[in-house]
């Protein structure tokens, strides 16, 4: 090359939005315009529905909602914790229990 030859620089500008991350339970409370959420499963730990719901509830709106990458569907469909299915089992024993007293009290009235 010379001292002359000319140099093309090309360059390629993107555009930048502002944005942060934050974990579902820091957005507890919060109504967020738009949201992008990854609730595809995680490198560690687990994803449950909880975790799911309170995400994407933080949206104005499902318009609003973009996904980041596909999900597994048992996320919605597995019963969240088999300690909370018994914990309901052991409610409904209780209600069932308690109506069964309580005709039996006002039948003695």
């Amino acid at each position: 090359m010379g001292s002359g030859d000319k140099k093309v620089i090309k360059r390629r500008q993107i555009t930048l939005d502002g944005a942060y991350a934050f974990t579902d339970y820091r957005a507890q409370g919060q109504t967020i315009e738009y949201l992008w959420v990854d609730i595809g499963t995680p490198l560690r730990g687990s994803l449950t529905p909880f975790n799911a719901y309170v995400t994407l509830s933080r949206a104005r709106g499902r318009a609003n909602v973009r996904l980041v990458r596909d999900f597994k569907d048992s996320l919605f469909t597995k019963i969240p914790c088999e300690l909370l299915e018994k914990e309901d089992e052991r409610l409904i024993g209780m209600s069932k229990k308690n109506k069964r007293e309580w005709t039996k009290q006002k039948q003695t009235r």
